[in-house]
């Protein structure tokens, strides 16, 4: 099972209570999930994709924002962010395109307190 971690959370993934072998003890300290970095673009040009480009799981819907600021709005996002943790299948769509997959692997942080590792991964959508 995976969870979307968007807030800080207690440096303990276990709850309150210490677990045997557990290094975090009652440290108090923020643990964040690792981001993904995907960039999504067009199989013919290359180029990012533009429109309303949707990233869905088995479970529905997931939070990718833009990696940068847009200006205009309209400009297609060079690349998307997710903070998440977990191994799961992403599938892209936007209008125009056939809708793409691609599996994931999103680490957590290595010890008790941090952020997991960035990772990067790139898909080409097939144009209609």
């Amino acid at each position: 099972m995976r969870l979307a971690l968007l807030a800080l959370a207690a440096c303990t993934t276990h709850g309150s209570t210490t677990i045997t072998g557990d290094d975090c003890g009652d440290r108090g300290c923020a643990s964040f999930p690792g981001t993904l970095t995907l960039t999504v673009t067009d199989s013919t040009t290359q180029q990012p994709v533009a429109g309303a480009v949707t990233f869905m799981d088995a479970s529905g819907a997931l939070p990718f924002v833009c990696s940068v600021a847009i200006d205009p709005p309209t400009t297609p996002c060079p690349s998307w962010q997710l903070m998440y943790e977990g191994a799961f299948d992403v599938t892209v769509s936007a209008p125009s395109y056939q809708p793409g997959t691609i599996h994931v692997v999103i680490e957590g942080p290595a010890a008790c307190c941090g952020a997991g590792p960035a990772t990067s991964a790139s898909l080409a959508l097939v144009p209609l």
